[in-house]
């Protein structure tokens, strides 16, 4: 998505940024859930304990994939739509897809010694 005109970016974490603010959305609004949902499902992807990095991957993936949505549902509505932020868009999917891993991780699987001997997992 280009820039237009003189609209500026930031170039600071704002005073009041929460890093994890996905967990405090308001859940009355369906936004919330879905990126709850996604959350939650892009973590047991990542067998339910992703690390820092992954953590912040699947936060990124989430966003990229609601503002890939709002712009597929502008097209389909039939509105005008930047086909190169598209598809921009989708290759940044694409590449923290494969970061993250496309295809799920296993959850750890406890051994029969480990049973036997009640060995936590």
């Amino acid at each position: 998505m280009a820039r237009r005109g003189k609209h500026k970016l930031l170039t600071e974490v704002p005073q009041k940024f929460d890093p994890d603010f996905i967990d405090r959305l308001n859940r009355n609004y369906r936004l919330a859930h879905v990126v709850q949902q996604r959350r939650d499902a892009l973590v047991a992807h990542c067998g339910g304990n992703p690390s820092y990095t992954q953590a912040g991957q699947i936060k990124r993936l989430i966003w990229l994939e609601l503002i890939t949505e709002s712009i597929e549902q502008r097209f389909a509505n039939g509105e005008q739509v930047d086909i190169g932020a598209l598809t921009q868009l989708n290759n940044s999917i694409k590449g923290l897809y494969k970061d993250i891993g496309i295809r799920p991780t296993p959850k750890p699987v406890r051994s029969l010694r480990d049973v036997m001997s009640g060995k936590a997992a």
